[in-house]
């Protein structure tokens, strides 16, 4: 039995105990029980309607002091649904448990910020600086650095589980546009053993400023 015929048969059996007409509903789950199902079946899309609300306020509203019990609790709770035992279930409870609220774009754009230090050379061709009180003519480029804030395109470990199980459904954001360049890692303070990631742009005026300009405007997670 192939996993997408599974999560028909789990949708459809949730959908069943779910989306009922309410006289039916009270015979069937309520309270914590009917949220941990339709958290399940909520969690599992990237489209959720209305109905979905009470249900995700109940699962996001519990937190504990750590994230390894919050992720616990979380569990717990998704458990309580009858169907959370089935087949290939207590999978799918643990991937949502361990990911769902943490792969959205507001999530990944700030997880995923980096500084990135640009050291720029810019041939501005025959100039002058001064040195000691005293004009003088170089060739040399001009040298000095920048520091711009990229966002990388890195997906965490616990989103590629979430968006790759096969009972999953257009969950978590999207990477669109240009990864930055990953730059060299380079000492900031030995003794306090701080890094950066840097990279070296060279080019005449407008080539630098190019540069930069794509660098600034790389891309970002979208939900």
């Amino acid at each position: 039995m192939n996993c997408q015929y599974m999560k028909m048969i789990v949708v459809a059996s949730l959908d069943i105990m779910l989306w009922v007409p309410a006289a039916q509903a009270d015979d069937l789950l309520t309270g914590d029980t009917r949220f941990a199902c339709e958290a399940i079946l909520c969690l599992s899309s990237g489209e959720r309607p209305g109905e979905c609300g009470p249900a995700l306020n109940r699962y996001f509203g519990i937190n504990e002091k750590f994230w390894k019990d919050t992720v616990s609790a979380r569990r717990n709770f998704l458990s309580l649904c009858p169907a959370a035992s089935d087949l290939g279930m207590p999978g799918l409870v643990d991937t949502i448990a361990s990911a769902a609220g943490k792969c959205t774009a507001e999530v990944l754009n700030r997880v995923n910020k980096r500084q990135l230090t640009l050291f720029i050379e810019e041939d501005k061709g025959l100039r002058r600086y001064k040195d000691d009180g005293k004009w003088r003519w170089t060739r040399e480029p001009l040298r000095y650095t920048k520091r711009v804030t990229v966002i990388t395109d890195d997906t965490p470990n616990y989103c590629r589980t979430y968006q790759g199980h096969g009972w999953t459904w257009q969950v978590g954001a999207t990477y669109r546009g240009t990864p930055p360049p990953t730059g060299s890692k380079f000492s900031i303070d030995e003794d306090k053993h701080k890094f950066g990631y840097g990279i070296t742009i060279k080019g005449k005026s407008d080539q630098v400023a190019a540069q930069i300009r794509r660098i600034e405007d790389s891309g970002r997670w979208l939900d």
